[in-house]
């Protein structure tokens, strides 16, 4: 045997045993670490969903794979949702090791989490039976982002030992949106806006914007719940120092400003729902002041931005229909791509209701839409709702059902005397999700990772708090 062949063997042998060992090491390590502070992991994972865009679509010059898709073609995931698994093992073996015994009733929502993983197990041996790919039966334009969506929320469950983390968190979500809202805010103005400007590289619309990624603007859905329900909230026991009511005004301000600045229909629709929960939640003396004031501000800022969009976009005529001009079938003439999407995809999911055309699949026609005239055709839907229809049938919209269901049972059994933290954070969470409407019914985000993981953030707030309430009433 020469040198050559022994090294290779060596290395054949050896690599694996290597990365077992420094996995071994790691977890250890790891473990250790957060035995104490499970935090540490949400902490870590929240500045890369919170700090970099997951789209680079609209941008002119080519971008290299974002942070959500290496390692997608060796281990069939992204590397950021393998070490979100890691750190969670993590954290069990943490609790472990510090004789943690607090019981913990699993949430229903993580079964209905599991009931996907079964799912999606059931569509992988689907495809190996039928000569699938899979690479196809896990890709990301099926629904294989859903299931690691329970991985977060049980970090984040994890994650909630005390109410001082709760305040902790609360508050930093308020600074790091102000942060990425002034970052966005700043480029608006002295640098063209958000590089991945789709309106004007693609479609001749002479705006500037401060984000095209949906989830900044989540981002600043959140830190203005929280900022908001801080200045005019409930009257609280602790009081607000004079400096972190300036911090919660600015965020609020700026938060608003992006939002509205990021010239997308779906963050408008979002913003004016979460505007009129956080409505909802105020104090009756409060709420006449907003409405006189407040809401009608925003609402005549929207308008106004609103047509300087739509006013340069062809085919878009006046009226309130024109905020949905692509969505709408035409009296004459030939419909939109966007109206043919759905059309096409509605008559492929009539024909496959149960089960859906499986993770792999497409819907029919795909390719007499213009920009669905590649080899990915037909692989993503422009609703969250018609994509999992799609992708899985009813079965997964009875999924999907059972989620939401779990979610706002868990939410209405809280207990109505929580903490102005708590409360706090539980109303972002909801915030959360109904800012996510408009776009998870005619927008992308169940194919996109950074965007599902976004969504469990907020899904997974309540869970934190409750989870914090636990730990305190153990230690009382």
């Amino acid at each position: 045997m020469s040198f050559s062949e022994i090294m290779a063997y060596a290395i054949g042998i050896g690599m694996p045993i290597t990365v077992v060992v420094f996995a071994t090491i790691a977890c250890i390590v790891g473990a250790v670490l957060v035995s104490s502070r499970p935090y540490i992991v949400l902490a870590g994972f929240c500045l890369v969903f919170f700090f970099f865009s997951g789209s680079s679509w609209g941008t002119l010059e080519a971008t290299g794979r974002s942070i959500y898709g290496r390692g997608t073609g060796l281990v069939y995931f992204p590397l950021l949702l393998w070490g979100l698994l890691g750190g969670w093992l993590c954290i069990k073996v943490g609790q472990v090791f510090s004789g943690d015994r607090t019981v913990r009733q699993t949430p229903t929502i993580l079964y209905w989490f599991a009931g996907w993983t079964a799912l999606l197990f059931c569509h992988v041996l689907w495809a190996m039976t039928t000569g699938i790919e899979l690479k196809d039966a896990l890709s990301a334009t099926g629904f294989s982002n859903i299931p690691w969506m329970g991985i977060l929320i049980m970090v984040m469950i994890a994650s909630g030992t005390s109410e001082t983390v709760v305040d902790r968190l609360s508050k930093s979500i308020v600074i790091l949106a102000f942060g990425r809202s002034l970052f966005g805010l700043g480029r608006w103005v002295a640098f063209g806006g958000d590089p991945a400007n789709a309106y004007q590289n693609y479609g001749g619309v002479n705006v500037k914007i401060t984000f095209f990624d949906i989830n900044d603007g989540l981002l600043c859905a959140l830190g203005l719940t929280i900022s908001a329900l801080y200045l005019l909230g409930e009257k609280q026991s602790e009081r607000i120092g004079n400096m972190w009511k300036a911090l919660y005004a600015f965020a609020a301000l700026t938060c608003t400003l992006s939002i509205v600045l990021s010239y997308r229909r779906s963050e408008w629709g979002g913003l004016m729902l979460v505007a009129l929960y956080i409505f909802l939640l105020l104090p009756r003396d409060y709420r006449l002041p907003v409405a006189v004031l407040g809401l009608p501000a925003l609402f005549t800022g929207i308008v106004f931005v609103a047509i300087k969009r739509l006013g340069q976009t062809r085919g878009v005529s006046g009226g309130p229909l024109a905020f949905v001009y692509d969505l709408l079938p035409k009296s004459y003439g030939a419909d939109d791509d966007r109206v043919l999407e759905l059309r096409y995809t509605l008559e492929t999911i009539l024909n496959n209701p149960v089960a859906g055309v499986g993770a792999w699949g497409s819907y029919d026609g795909a390719s007499r839409i213009a920009w669905q005239g590649n080899e990915a055709g037909g692989s993503f839907v422009h609703s969250g709702l018609l994509h999992i229809a799609l992708k899985s049938g009813m079965i997964g919209i009875a999924l999907l059902t059972g989620v939401v269901v779990a979610f706002v049972v868990h939410v209405r059994s809280l207990p109505h005397d929580l903490s102005v933290p708590c409360k706090v954070l539980v109303a972002a969470g909801v915030a959360g999700l109904i800012f996510m409407i408009p776009d998870f019914l005619i927008g992308t985000p169940i194919p996109q990772v950074r965007t599902t993981q976004m969504i469990a953030f907020c899904a997974g707030l309540p869970y934190l708090v409750s989870a914090a309430l636990t730990h305190k009433g153990v230690r009382a």
